[in-house]
């Protein structure tokens, strides 16, 4: 093989390495703005489902308030309608005997009207059978007054002795629908970064997260009026005023325009993260391709020479796969250190080759947590790469559900399309609801995790597993549930885990798991992968090992008490923790440090915040004997945090006394924390009650 042959081989190569990244970036582009489209369109989708369930709900609720009070269209006819549209706020009130006919009416014009009369009024008749007891229909003209649009609802009285047909006039709904929109969306999320606007018909933004848009206009966040499309289907893209990129879908409503949005950067971010792990593999092939081909210039011992150096080098290339890989995965513990309620932790282990392990943990809102486990099937680069998809699929959906079986079955069935290299993953997914230790999961032919409860006893969690992901399109999948108690620990693993061997070839099992774990001092992960190593005494690691545990520590006793700032309340708010802390029978040695601590702070707050009242907030977590201290005050922008430390080296006399405050209640503390939050200053003070 000529110099120059060879030269032409890399030249060509290198071409063809940017070609394919430049292919890839762009299918992949489009594939996650489709996946983006499908996210607005769902989420839309789900929250006007939710609002028309919830405006049906506040028509069946009053209607059967009335149903309750009259008890038989005979009374309800007598009855003061009038009284009952002014009292639950409806705008119309028809009464209807067995007969289907109108004998009551707030709009006397329809009194003795046949309700067979029209097929929209007909509609209702159904509840004379004695079987339905609840029709409603969505906003429409009004059969009586065609220029007016009612949305109406029926309850009928028992065994179908005529019915009470409600209505609310649209111009209603529009009065009071920025509250109900904000009631139902104030939690809501599209993806991690995308939000709702709702605006009036002069496009004023009424209702939005942040909530400082509110009161602009669409205009002023940077939105093009006249390229929205009237076309609810259609997802459009608009540069706002902060220069933020985003995909876009509207939709009108009451009278309202609602407006999807997520940023651009959102669904780029693992589309980046995915084309730079291709390019690193298709580079380690190319590299490999090329290294054989010139090698074939060489003698015998260059050829070997050359190979090992190459392979090495492979190696090389291929841990920064494995790294850029970890680097998908969550590797910040604790990840939420000012929560209380929980504690979560990952560890993943990888064998020689890439594999398709993960895990993953996310809020869904501010009261669900999710977590999850996953093997892909195989090994190698396909396994990595299907690894990223099944990561990113399963959390875009998460986003807009949080029901476990749910989540799988949309998950399945976006995995199984165009699943050409027959792949699968194994998932257990779980969503916890930290204030009541509600867990709810469902299993796609993973293995049970184990439950240490907090008496030490050790529990599977045996449920019926489903199929696996990206098998079967139209597999169905089951939620369970169960309850966590303080002190209980969830404990998640792979089969890398339970299928590792000892050089005599026999597996660690279930059950030498089960002993690790009733053994552990209660770091998991590090004592369950300890055991496992010495078990293997030596064996080569044919699989990747991952856990994941969730540590549930139950909701915190709350006590809170405001006082005014003065030095002369300092006392009353160190009576107050006193006594918190003495009727919890803490040693006197640790009420003296915080009580120590609590006057540092309150004289801080006196001295330099301006502010008027403090709250003081005790929180305490008895299952680990955890205490947080909030300190809440009114006052204007104040940081202990960056108040500088005082230096201890220098003589007492010649010291400065600013800082030594900051310094003690720091010393004193496990933990310091300032943050700004609605105006006010927010000082939290955490310690665990350790052996004194």
């Amino acid at each position: 093989m000529s110099t120059s042959f060879a030269h032409r081989l890399v030249i060509g190569l290198c071409v063809l390495y940017l070609v394919a990244i430049a292919v890839i970036w762009r299918v992949g582009s489009k594939y996650a703005a489709q996946q983006t489209e499908e996210l607005l369109q769902s989420a839309q989708q789900d929250l006007i489902v939710t609002l028309n369930d919830y405006l049906d709900h506040l028509l069946v609720a009053n209607a059967l308030k009335i149903i309750d009070q009259c008890g038989s269209y005979e009374v309800a006819a007598r009855a003061d309608l009038a009284e009952y549209c002014k009292t639950y706020g409806f705008d119309e009130i028809n009464v209807v005997d067995i007969k289907g006919i109108e004998i009551a009416s707030t709009v006397p014009i329809i009194v003795g009207k046949d309700m067979h009369r029209h097929p929209l009024t007909a509609e209702f008749l159904k509840l004379l059978d004695g079987v339905t007891l609840v029709h409603t229909q969505k906003l429409r003209p009004s059969v009586s007054e065609p220029d007016k649009r009612f949305k109406y609802c029926g309850v009928a009285f028992k065994r179908g002795r005529g019915f009470i047909q409600v209505g609310y006039e649209e111009e209603h709904f529009k009065q009071g629908f920025p509250i109900i929109f904000r009631t139902l969306t104030q939690s809501w999320r599209i993806g991690h970064k995308g939000y709702y606007v709702f605006a009036n018909a002069e496009t004023n933004i009424i209702v939005s997260e942040p909530k400082n848009r509110v009161g602009l206009t669409l205009s002023d966040l940077g939105f093009d009026i006249k390229s929205i499309p009237d076309d609810e289907n259609t997802t459009f893209r608009q540069v706002l005023s902060d220069n933020t990129r985003c995909l876009c879908r509207s939709t009108i409503f009451a009278g309202h325009r609602l407006i999807s949005v997520i940023p651009q950067n959102e669904y780029q971010r693992n589309l980046t993260l995915f084309v730079a792990l291709f390019a690193v593999i298709l580079f380690l092939f190319l590299a490999f391709l090329t290294s054989m081909l010139l090698g074939a210039a060489k003698s015998n011992e260059q050829l070997k020479a050359f190979i090992k150096e190459k392979q090495e080098h492979m190696h090389k290339e291929m841990q920064v796969a494995k790294t850029i890989q970890a680097s998908a995965l969550p590797c910040v513990f604790p990840p939420y250190p000012n929560i209380l309620e929980f504690d979560i932790f990952a560890q993943m282990k990888p064998a020689k080759q890439i594999g398709g392990d993960f895990y993953d943990f996310f809020f869904l809102d501010n009261d669900h947590i999710a977590f999850l486990i996953a093997d892909v099937s195989g090994k190698g680069i396909p396994a990595a790469m299907f690894m990223m998809t099944a990561k990113t699929t399963i959390r875009s959906i998460a986003s807009s559900s949080n029901a476990p079986a749910d989540i799988l079955a949309k998950a399945n069935a976006k995995l199984a399309e165009n699943n050409e290299a027959d792949m699968f993953v194994t998932v257990w997914l779980g969503i916890l609801d930290p204030k009541t230790g509600i867990l709810t999961y469902s299993n796609a032919g993973h293995n049970f995790p184990i439950l240490k409860r907090a008496n030490k006893s050790i529990e599977w969690i045996r449920s019926k597993p489903s199929l696996v992901l990206a098998a079967l399109p139209e597999a169905k999948y089951k939620s369970f549930e169960i309850t966590l108690h303080p002190g209980d620990t969830l404990i998640l693993y792979t089969d890398g885990i339970t299928e590792a061997v000892n050089p005599a070839l026999e597996l660690y099992g279930e059950n030498r798991l089960a002993d690790a774990v009733a053994n552990s001092s209660g770091h998991f992960c590090t004592d369950i992968k300890a055991d496992v190593m010495k078990f293997a005494n030596g064996a080569e690691q044919a699989d990747d090992m991952t856990l994941l545990t969730l540590k549930y520590r139950g909701a915190p006793i709350t006590r809170e008490k405001t006082f005014p700032v003065s030095l002369v309340t300092m006392p009353d708010v160190s009576g107050f923790l006193g006594q918190i802390l003495h009727a919890a029978d803490c040693p006197q040695k640790f009420i003296s440090e915080l009580q120590i601590a609590n006057d540092e702070i309150i004289s801080n707050i006196v001295k330099f915040s301006g502010a008027k009242e403090v709250t003081l907030r005790i929180e305490h977590v008895p299952i680990v004997n955890i205490w947080r201290l909030s300190y809440i005050d009114d006052g204007a922008a104040w940081n202990p945090m960056t108040v500088a430390e005082p230096d201890t080296t220098i003589p007492v006399a010649d010291r400065p006394t600013r800082g030594l405050g900051v310094l003690l209640y720091k010393k004193l503390a496990d933990q310091v924390r300032y943050v700004r939050e609605n105006d006010q200053n927010v000082i939290q003070l955490r310690k665990t009650l350790r052996e004194y």
